[in-house]
């Protein structure tokens, strides 16, 4: 169940390519592992699709993360790659600083913008080539009409984000480094909100300073939800918002370098039963987060502590997902899910429940799973 926030249309933070972070070696252990891939399937190339709002498979491979509209990445099995803007001439200098790949364009023809690359291609005698796309799906239909025009029946293309799947959600040592990066700037923000809170502000104003403070850190991103009546609703950023309720409940995602962290946050001394109803139960999910557990059964513990209470709505039946480069990613932790926990990968664990005499509550974790059990990331008290 992903957080129905608001994407912002101003992003600001940090953006360049933070080589002592995520170096250039790196990218040659990812695309090593992508070309694998490419043999088993024949591809010749990979077309990789992201936009301002979703962009895993382009970040993962890529490094580049969308500011405003789209990119694509072509990347070829051998030659050189190339990455397509959506973006004016001007800012294609500062784009091209984010990522490894050295020929960023922009600025070309719709109805034969691919029609070179392609050519290339088609000029090997040995059949259709073909190539894997991923990220049709978030496609723009003019883009994606103008790249079935292009091609004009010389390429095959396949999908390969089902392919790609296992390969993005597993964590490298870098990347779950960042996470936790993120978590920090996520839990400053926290505190700042829950200080403005308890000094007299009312939710609002609480929020936007936990998104200031984010953004003072250098977040890339940050998605904020709020409570003005003790948690019932969550709301975004939409106008003047009265209120504060006890407790103010909210949610928090951060973006830091492109990899994200999220929690719920209560706050306030309301809704005691419910709080420690949630409590209990985040405390077991954890402690049964090991790998080759299904998801369901942490679906399941968390729907035994709900003891006939109603979930939250913001949860309703989902006690977590995956996390990383995307904020909600496979699986979902819901009851007739089959995936199981996999080690190494990075999950959110979450409860929500609401409850007309106990009040409401939402809170959550991150964990890594480990090869026999997991660690925590961060959790908000």
């Amino acid at each position: 169940m992903t957080m129905q926030t608001m994407h912002p249309a101003v992003l600001l933070g940090a953006y360049g390519w933070e080589q002592s972070r995520m170096p250039a070696d790196e990218f040659e252990l990812r695309m090593k592992a992508a070309h694998e891939l490419m043999d088993a399937n024949d591809w010749r190339a990979l077309f990789v699709y992201g936009d301002a709002a979703e962009h895993q498979a382009l970040g993962f491979l890529t490094n580049f993360i969308p500011r405003l509209r789209w990119a694509m990445a072509m990347l070829p099995r051998d030659g050189a790659p190339r990455i397509l803007l959506s973006v004016g001439q001007r800012d294609v200098p500062y784009m091209g600083a984010m990522t490894w790949i050295d020929d960023v364009q922009t600025g070309w023809t719709w109805d034969a913008s691919f029609d070179p690359w392609f050519d290339d291609f088609c000029t090997r005698e040995d059949g259709t080539p073909k190539i894997g796309l991923l990220g049709k799906d978030l496609m723009r239909s003019d883009f994606l009409a103008a790249l079935e025009t292009s091609t004009s029946g010389r390429i095959v293309f396949e999908r390969g984000d089902e392919i790609f799947a296992s390969l993005l959600s597993q964590k490298r040592p870098r990347e779950v480094a960042l996470i936790s990066d993120a978590w920090r700037i996520l839990e400053a923000a926290a505190d700042a909100m829950s200080a403005s809170w308890k000094g007299g502000s009312d939710a609002m104003h609480a929020a936007i300073e936990g998104e200031r403070r984010a953004r003072k850190l250098a977040a890339h991103d940050v998605r904020v939800l709020f409570s003005t009546d003790g948690g019932r609703t969550l709301v975004p950023f939409y106008g003047i918002t009265e209120g504060r309720g006890d407790p103010m409940v909210a949610y928090i995602a951060v973006k830091y370098l492109g990899l994200w962290a999220e929690s719920f946050v209560t706050i306030g001394d309301g809704a005691k039963p419910a709080k420690a109803r949630a409590a209990a139960a985040l405390n077991a999910m954890i402690g049964l987060a090991k790998p080759g557990v299904p998801v369901s059964e942490i679906a399941g513990i968390a729907t035994n502590h709900l003891a006939g209470h109603e979930a939250h709505p913001m949860i309703g039946g989902s006690f977590g997902h995956a996390i990383g480069l995307s904020m909600t990613e496979a699986p979902e932790f819901t009851a007739g899910n089959s995936a199981s926990l996999r080690s190494g990968n990075c999950y959110t664990l979450r409860f929500g429940i609401s409850d007309e005499t106990d009040g409401c509550a939402l809170v959550s974790a991150m964990v890594r799973i480990t090869n026999d059990g997991n660690q925590l990331i961060g959790r908000i008290a």
